[in-house]
């Protein structure tokens, strides 16, 4: 699967640019942005000029993957989420892993990342066991062991956690009130369990989950309370994973209560809250089930906690919906 080149958190926002640098805009009440201040931007500003190969945003703390394999954080660090020993807010990248690592995911205040290896490590806030060490409550500021192999790739909400596996088999752990780690329970679970097999990617909400199977279905679960799973109801949360689209679907991206999937025709796909136009419709009326936001030439789409980013095939970066710190890039607050 192609890399992303586009994140959205919280309330801010991150492009990869081609040649390998970062830039960041929106929030930076702590730091969030990296450029070591903690003024809000309302235009892109440089990051780090060269060498990222991944970025992944929580909902106030950032985190980026060089070439070399290094691990980067910066941002919020009350909860340990940053991985450096402290809790501390950065607001310049501060590294935290030398050298091995793959990918990097972050939620709403942990952090999880993937090394070469295959090895699966997660740290900071496990109020709900969402690190899936075991055991729940508290923090944990440094980086801890969760699966030593075959973790393919790694997606963390608001305070859950899911990862595939090279075998295609799905795994969640955490905060589960609302159903969202699939198990047809709603027992919070401080361990990986199985959820689901022949699955392709996973991505997490604030409360909800979807994942693609290897035949292009889309699959979603957990809170359902605004349509955001798009099954055609509001409300009731549901507990094991419901088919959403039967085929043909390359990439989704959750947001704090909306979903968005792009589809192999390049056509993108929203559903979920829209109380301030996250969805793209042209409305403020949320919607539960699929409706067609782009019809073609989308290439991914990166969800924030009530805003949206998509890239199209001749790398321009479109965003719409909550922008009160700018996270849009548009240089307004509107």
């Amino acid at each position: 699967a192609k890399m992303p080149k586009i994140k959205a958190g919280g309330t801010h926002t991150c492009a990869l640019k081609k040649d390998g640098s970062l830039w960041c805009w929106g929030n930076n009440y702590s730091g969030q942005l990296g450029d070591g201040t903690n003024q809000d931007r309302l235009v892109a500003v440089q990051v780090i000029s060269s060498g990222v190969l991944q970025v992944s945003l929580g909902l106030q703390h950032t985190c980026a993957v060089k070439k070399d394999g290094s691990l980067w954080c910066w941002g919020r660090n009350e909860y340990g989420q940053l991985g450096d020993g402290t809790n501390t807010n950065r607001n310049k990248p501060v590294q935290i892993i030398q050298s091995g690592v793959a990918s990097v995911s972050c939620g709403w205040h942990h952090t999880c990342a993937i090394k070469t290896d295959g090895s699966l490590w997660c740290w900071g806030w496990n109020e709900f066991g969402q690190l899936g060490v075991g055991t729940a409550g508290g923090s944990i500021p440094t980086p801890t062991k969760v699966m030593s192999a075959g973790v393919s790739s790694v997606s963390l909400g608001y305070a859950h956690t899911c990862a595939v596996k090279q075998d295609g088999s799905l795994w969640c752990w955490g905060y589960n009130r609302d159903k969202q780690l699939g198990d047809g329970t709603n027992i919070n679970r401080p361990s990986p369990r199985k959820v689901l097999e022949e699955v392709l990617a996973v991505s997490l909400g604030g409360d909800h989950t979807c994942a693609i199977k290897q035949n292009g279905s889309l699959w979603c679960w957990g809170k359902n309370a605004e349509g955001q799973l798009g099954n055609g109801a509001s409300g009731e949360s549901v507990a094991t994973p419901v088919q959403i689209m039967q085929s043909g679907v390359s990439s989704i991206s959750l947001g704090g209560e909306h979903t968005c999937a792009v589809k192999q025709d390049g056509s993108l796909w929203c559903w979920g809250k829209n109380e301030v136009g996250q969805l793209g419709d042209g409305t403020t009326t949320s919607k539960n089930s699929p409706v067609k936001i782009i019809q073609s030439d989308v290439v991914s789409v990166s969800l924030g906690y009530a805003f949206t980013c998509a890239e199209k095939t001749d790398g321009s970066l479109w965003c719409w919906g909550d922008n009160f710190y700018g996270q849009l890039g548009d240089g307004t607050t509107a």
